[in-house]
Formats: structure tokens, sequence, C-alpha cells
């Protein structure tokens, strides 16, 4: 006897993160908690830190161990291009890794789509793959065009770049960085952030709100200057550490709370708490407070030389003020230089029709805003 009921077909759909801290993570839950609502089997191919992320945020995916790579940073920022060029030898061995990684996980899941967030490899010449990135221009000292033609070739090998940006310059988050007009198929689909508009009004004593992330052995040095600064300049404060790796003691006396990890619900809280934050200038950040429009003070990581050219370029449209680390020290907490971030228009997207429109070659539908 025949059976009535029609089989299913599940639309299998790979999500994979680069592994440079959390931002890369934290930015694609949107994208798979709406996939997953729409039907879509969701797939997460990460490791490290990215992967313990989504993991705890995210539940609902199935989830693949990635291929380990740690990119190395230096201590100073001199150092820091020669240690990078360095890598580069491994970075494109990693490329071909993760392609041949890809190439297995097609055979088992029978993908519909790829979305990969700065990870070079992840692209399948059956499936219709999706590059997900805002630094389509790379901003280094030197070596720009030969680094720019690589990362050129590379993106366009995918049949869509999603940039997290606004097309319009006068609202881009990015700059120049997300400009670039040489990626073919580029579609700007707005902010990615898991952060909510804020409502309610803070006081004036109200904490500070420390936001650490990003790679060590930076993120560690910022968090040794921010506990020394609360010795020599005590008030209030949130520190959010961004890692489980063992903390410095602190010493009783020190208006500090410490966490080591927050779920969004509680970073949602702690921002509502606090009067202004500090933090990393990684586009991740930038999107959350965005959305947040809350005021904050921004640290490039030395030698990130992305991150040192949205400081700098987000301090010159007087949205948010910043500092270098060296300088760091000189902050008054109490009585900070703060800019106020405009309101932006609402981005809400579709993700299930952005695919189709990838499928069907239609890459037409940009800054939709409500």
């Amino acid at each position: 006897m025949k059976s009535n009921c029609k089989k299913i077909k599940t639309k299998n759909v790979l999500l994979s993160p680069l592994n440079w801290g959390k931002g890369h993570a934290a930015r694609l839950l949107p994208i798979a908690f709406q996939l997953y609502a729409q039907g879509y089997h969701v797939v997460i191919c990460a490791y490290g830190e990215a992967l313990e992320l989504m993991q705890k945020e995210f539940p609902n995916g199935d989830y693949v161990e990635d291929i380990p790579f740690s990119v190395k940073y230096a201590t100073t920022r001199p150092r820091n291009m020669l240690t990078l060029l360095g890598q580069l030898p491994a970075m494109f061995l990693q490329v071909y890794r993760e392609h041949q990684l890809l190439q297995k996980l097609e055979q088992k899941y029978a993908f519909e789509y790829i979305i990969s967030d700065n990870r070079y490899g992840m692209y399948h010449a059956n499936v219709k793959s999706i590059f997900i990135g805002h630094q389509l221009s790379i901003k280094v000292p030197f070596g720009g065009f030969f680094l720019n033609a690589i990362n050129r070739l590379l993106i366009n090998q995918f049949d869509a770049c999603w940039v997290p940006d606004y097309a319009a310059i006068e609202h881009s988050l990015a700059g120049e960085l997300s400009q670039y007009s040489k990626i073919k198929k580029k579609v700007f689909i707005g902010p990615l952030s898991r952060a909510l508009p804020l409502t309610q009004n803070i006081k004036d004593n109200a904490p500070v709100l420390y936001l650490l992330s990003g790679v060590e052995p930076q993120r560690s040095i910022f968090e040794e200057l921010i506990v020394q600064k609360m010795r020599t300049q005590k008030h209030a404060a949130i520190l959010v550490r961004g890692t489980n790796k063992p903390k410095q003691e602190v010493e009783d006396g020190l208006f500090l709370r410490v966490y080591d990890y927050c779920t969004i619900k509680q970073l949602q809280e702690l921002v509502t708490q606090c009067q202004y934050i500090v933090a990393r200038s990684g586009y991740s950040t930038i999107m959350d407070l965005v959305i947040w429009r809350k005021e904050a003070v921004l640290i490039p990581t030395p030698g990130q030389f992305e991150q040192e050219y949205l400081a700098s370029y987000l301090l010159h449209k007087k949205w948010f003020y910043s500092l270098t680390q060296e300088t760091f020290m000189q902050l008054n907490p109490t009585k900070p230089i703060l800019y106020k971030c405009p309101e932006l228009p609402i981005v809400k997207q579709n993700y299930d029709e952005l695919l189709r429109g990838v499928k069907n070659n239609r890459n037409t539908y940009q800054n939709p805003t409500v």
C-alpha cells in the first residue's frame, strides 16, 4: 500500500563564520534564527570561540567542527604587519583546507546554499555560495594592491557578496572598506546584529561598560590597562572580558563587576544599565552600537589596520569618539568626550528571499527599510 504522504525535501544551508574573536559568529546568529524559522536545516561549521558562541546562542543547529587555525598578532604595532605577512602562506593553505572540508560536507548534506562569513574557501561550484563581508577593500600600510587583487579574486568566486552595511555613503559604517566597486554581485543588506534598540534613559552616575573582544595577546593587554585605570581613577564600571581564559585578580575596593561571557540577553541588560561603552572598533561591535544608539569610545587594536581605519573614519564623522591604546589612560571616565551616532535607517531582511534571489541570479534588492 502506497503512502499518501509526500516526502518533504530538507533545505540544508551551511553557515560558517571566521574565528577571529566572536564577532563573525555573533552576526551570523540573526540569519541562523530566521532561516531555521523559515524551515531550513541549519548546519554550522566553526571552531574555537566562534563555535562555542553559536552553540550557546543557537541550540537548533547541526554542528560540525572546523579545521583549527589561529592568526597571531604581535604585541607592538610596528611588528604586527610583518607578523601578519609572515602568516600569508599559512592563510592560503587554510583556504585550501577549508575548501577540501567543504567538499566532504557537501557530499553528506547536499546543501542548497552556503553562507560564508569571511571564509574564502567555503564556496562550491555546484552550490549557490554567498560571501558575507564588509572589508572589500583592505587597508594596509604597504602591499595593498597585491592583497586587494587576491581578496577580489577570492570573493568573486562566490555567487553573491552580502555586505552588512548601507549602500548610501552618508549612512555607511565601513566607508571605503565596503564601498569598493570591483566586487561582482555585491548586495548591501544593512547591519547584521543581535542587538535590540534601547529605550531607557540612563543616569549620569551610571557605570561605564568596558566591552572586550578580539584576539590575543591584545585582548589581555587591554584588559590589564582597564584594571590599571580602575586603580588610578576609581569609577563604577562593568567589564565583559569576552573570554573564559583565567583573569587577573581584581582587588576589593574597585567598583568593578566582571563577567567572562554574556549571552545577548545578559549583554542587552548590561548595556541598558551603563552610561557609555568603551570597546574595540571591530565592525561587529560597531553594528551593535548603531542598533543600540549608545555613545561609545572606540579603542582600535594596535596594528589591526581595519580597526584603526574604522575608528578614524567614525571619529571624523563624529559618530563615535576614539583613542589609541597608547593614549587610553588619558580617558577621563567621569567626563569623557562623547559623540552621538545619528539614527540610521532600520533594515529588515528576509534571508529566504535573498537566497532565492541568488538562486535566480537576481541581486537587485538593496537596503529595504522600514
